[in-house]
């Protein structure tokens, strides 16, 4: 008997390839152009706070390593050639038909022997809240996806450097080089105090990295940004399933902004920029829909978020069919 979950993410690969309804548009012919220095980045995403812990972001002065149009697009044919490549397959059978657990390693960075920015408890919380979001049990019933989080492993390394890192920074690649355990199936969840503001909150790499870059596979989050950080309106531990999402395979809510193919998730409303507090009445483009402010991968307080979509989580579940599963 095939299993339900992967047999859904067969169904929905085969259904993409031929009518592109999830992932429309990787096959633009765009994506074959030669891609500069920059674009080859495109492997990660950063989301960053503004200048102070206590700035109210809708002042708009966070910045955010935002993918281009042509990062998308490279990202895009990366998946849907993958997908085309495996349709076929046989599909195993796990033994819970319906949820795909996901093992984390927690890397905790201190600055020396004497501070230790979160202990062991500190750790179940945050892998509490994930389990809690993807189950769709976040302030209410919402979407349920098939992802269960479950902390296999954790270490302390002293080292001020690793500490301080930040994303694309030699410190991290260093730290993510040395630290970094188990297949592309297994969460390495890196917890940090970037320098500077503003500050960044969270950053992770996208699935199609995993092929080429296996270990600077991960997510990194500001440690501020757990249950009861400094991080005031971040400190819920909801950066983490923000960043969590990404590892999966989604987009910003706002990313593309007000365009038929923006998150290339048909069920997200159209958005052109991030939202910041809990603005309900933000309504960003003229097509359809209020913006997302209750999406995971908006920008708004850990307060507000509470869901992801279904077609988000269709996107999660191919990407981990094509990558991690």
């Amino acid at each position: 008997m095939q299993h339900p979950v992967r047999a859904r993410m067969r169904s929905l690969a085969a259904s993409s390839i031929a009518c592109a309804t999830v992932l429309t548009g990787w096959l633009s012919a765009e994506s074959a152009q030669a891609l500069t220095p920059d674009e080859r980045t495109a492997g990660a995403s950063a989301c960053v706070h503004p200048a102070g812990w206590e700035a109210v972001r809708s002042t708009g002065e966070a910045r955010d390593h935002t993918l281009t149009a042509v990062q998308v697009r490279r990202l895009e044919r990366r998946l849907g050639d993958r997908l085309a490549a495996l349709r076929d397959l046989p599909a195993a059978a796990p033994a819970d038909p319906e949820v795909i657990r996901v093992p984390v390693v927690a890397h905790v960075l201190a600055p020396d022997a004497d501070t230790v920015p979160i202990r062991r408890a500190g750790l179940t919380r945050q892998v509490d809240i994930l389990n809690r979001a993807f189950a769709g049990r976040q302030l209410g019933a919402t979407t349920q996806t098939p992802f269960r989080f479950r902390l296999r492993d954790s270490d302390l390394t002293i080292n001020r450097s690793w500490y301080r890192s930040d994303y694309g920074t030699q410190a991290e690649k260093n730290m993510k080089r040395a630290l970094h355990v188990g297949g592309p199936e297994t969460l390495n969840l890196y917890f940090v105090s970037p320098p500077g503001a503003p500050a960044t909150l969270g950053w992770a790499t996208f699935p199609q990295s995993t092929l080429r870059h296996e270990r600077l596979d991960g997510v990194a989050v500001n440690v501020e940004t757990v249950p009861g950080g400094a991080a005031t309106g971040y400190n819920l531990g909801d950066t983490a399933v923000h960043e969590v999402g990404h590892w999966l395979g989604l987009y910003h809510t706002f990313q593309g902004g007000c365009s038929r193919l923006n998150d290339r998730v048909t069920d997200t409303p159209e958005e052109a920029l991030p939202q910041y507090a809990c603005d309900r009445d933000a309504d960003s483009c003229t097509a359809p829909g209020l913006d997302p402010i209750h999406n995971f991968m908006d920008y708004s307080f850990d307060r507000c978020m509470r869901t992801f979509s279904d077609g988000q989580n269709d996107r999660m579940g191919l990407s981990w069919l094509a990558y991690r599963g």
